[in-house]
């Protein structure tokens, strides 16, 4: 019996069974179309709650039904046997998925059931009212308020009213309790307890997303909360302090994040993402100096809101000797890039590329947006022109994508879509859960612009990714064989859109369709990147599940 069970459900519960275009909205990250990454929310739960005595399990429904067709949702939630299942509403696209778990669960084991996530706290009205859903924990650090509930569970109930953050019901009416738990620091993550707890309850369960094994790529927060407000984001400035009580960022010192780094290094030899810009925190420069003294052998990816200059930049190429760099200019146009919230000019972008490539940085990648605020088709095609003219073989690649399926609720964009040139198509929740049924991806879209409704957006996705496959074939960046299967998928999905016949019965994959995972980042094999240390963990995490210890 596990004390709680974290519970990350693929965004369509029965993709199976449907035919489902589902374009490419979720190209340009680790995940399939069904969304199958789970937030390192649950590893950092599962973590700090196995450290002060609990049990916990994480399993990761979309990446298990993934990799085998025979994998039974149903089933795999029958066996699990937990005081609480808490179900992971991070991301919007996962609600119908989230309910689905939440609501069977509910009929098999009659458990209470606790969601989480920046959706859950977005919409916990709305959440707090279906009669399967008993508790939600509201905001962006969750990991203390859950161990404040789990050891009141068995007490009398007036006592739930001393957890922060927490919604919930008694005798039917619904109570929210002060939302007041938003710590300004953050502690690093021990991953050899994720490790143990992986080996202990079922590794297959564990798997961050589906292509892990293929191509593994690992993460750490630096910090909770934004400096930035791009209009679209969810995760901006404004929502964080309209929505989640966050007025200041919570920042992961330099020691905790090098901590976090070693704890991953030690074991696999995996890409490290480092989730936000370093430059935030006001002490890049000593946290990639304390990085580089570690020795790390794994490559180091490095994201950046605004382009750093060239001295920083410097201490970044120090790092490690793989090294790698991440910016989402959005848009080729100043102006446009401005006003979506990207505080630098195009000159700026460019001078920051010439000094990447000057000192010999293993790769920088450049993200592009179709969507953004004011973007006509005519920009769209321009900014992928501009893309392609970047690409540098070994050097520079770029990408393109939409802006899909969500604006984020609670974003600047959704709260005032006046503002920025958008019309926002759904407010209820029981209109999203009615837009992520639809067959095809354009129509789960919530918004449309004043320059592009929903399928010139899509129509302009398809050629301005047209085009730069074209142009990364020419550089040789990809081969004319990947190419050519690529843009033949797209080429089918822009005559369809033409042609409006996407609307008939066609059988669709869930799949990539402008990109292959392993050109989005440095990547081996999963069993060849492991090190010794992973094993002893497994180890020990074995030991536990025979001899039946509570916790690791």
């Amino acid at each position: 019996m596990y004390d709680l069970a974290l519970i990350h459900a693929p965004a369509f519960p029965n993709f199976r069974s449907r035919n489902i275009d589902f374009g490419p909205i979720s190209d340009v990250i680790p995940s399939y179309p069904i969304f199958d990454t789970f937030p390192l929310g649950l590893v950092s739960l599962q973590v700090y709650l196995e450290k002060r005595g609990f049990k916990v399990k994480i399993i990761n429904l979309a990446a298990r039904a993934l990799l085998s067709r025979k994998f039974d949702m149903s089933k795999a939630l029958e066996k699990i046997k937990a005081r609480v299942y808490g179900v992971s509403l991070h991301w919007l696209v996962h609600l119908n998925g989230a309910l689905w778990v939440a609501k069977k669960i509910k009929e098999i084991h009659e458990a209470p059931i606790l969601l989480g996530g920046l959706s859950s706290t977005v919409f916990w009205k709305d959440l707090i009212k279906l009669p399967f859903i008993d508790y939600i924990i509201r905001g962006d650090t969750t990991e203390e308020p859950v161990r404040i509930l789990l050891e009141l569970l068995d007490n009398d109930v007036e006592e739930l009213s001393r957890v922060p953050n927490l919604v919930w019901k008694k005798d039917k009416k619904i109570i929210e309790n002060n939302f007041n738990y938003v710590p300004n620091e953050l502690d690093s993550i021990d991953h050899s307890v994720f490790v143990r707890c992986a080996t202990r309850d079922g590794w297959l369960d564990s798997l961050p997303f589906a292509n892990f094994i293929q191509a593994p790529i690992t993460a750490v927060f630096t910090v909770k909360g934004c400096t930035m407000n791009c209009a679209a984001c969810g995760g901006s400035a404004y929502a964080f302090k309209k929505y989640f009580n966050r007025n200041r960022l919570a920042i992961k010192k330099p020691e905790k994040i090098v901590e976090e780094v070693l704890s991953i290094s030690e074991r696999i030899k995996a890409s490290i993402f480092f989730v936000g810009d370093l430059q935030q925190t006001g002490m890049a420069k000593e946290i990639l100096r304390a990085i580089r003294e570690e020795r790390i052998d794994s490559p180091l990816i490095f994201e950046f809101f605004r382009p750093p200059g060239k001295e920083l930049l410097e201490e970044y190429r120090k790092a490690s000797d793989e090294v790698y760099l991440q910016i989402s200019p959005e848009t080729h146009d100043t102006e446009l890039r401005l006003l979506y919230g990207r505080p630098y000019t195009t000159s700026q972008l460019l001078r920051f590329l010439r000094n990447a490539v000057a000192l010999n940085f293993n790769r920088l990648d450049v993200y592009f947006m179709i969507g953004i605020p004011h973007q006509d088709i005519s920009s769209a095609i321009s900014t992928a022109k501009f893309a392609g003219k970047l690409l540098i073989p070994g050097k520079i690649d770029a990408f393109i994508a939409p802006l899909a399926p969500f604006i984020d609720p609670g974003s600047l964009a959704y709260d005032y879509p006046s503002r920025y040139g958008y019309r926002i198509l759904y407010r209820r929740l029981a209109d999203y859960s009615k837009a992520l049924n639809k067959d095809l991806w354009i129509e789960m879209m919530n918004y449309e612009s004043l320059e592009m409704h929903r399928e010139e957006i899509a129509l302009a996705t398809y050629i301005a990714t047209r085009i730069l496959l074209e142009e990364k074939v020419r550089k040789g960046i990809i081969s004319e064989e990947q190419g050519k299967e690529l843009i033949e998928k797209i080429l089918s999905r822009e005559r369809n859109l033409v042609k409006k016949s996407f609307r008939k019965k066609t059988e669709y994959k869930v799949e990539k369709i402008t990109c292959h995972i392993k050109e989005l980042y440095p990547s081996r094999a999963f069993f060849l990147s492991l090190k010794p240390r992973i094993l002893i963990d497994g180890a020990i995490g074995y030991l536990h599940r025979f001899l039946r210890f509570r916790h690791i």
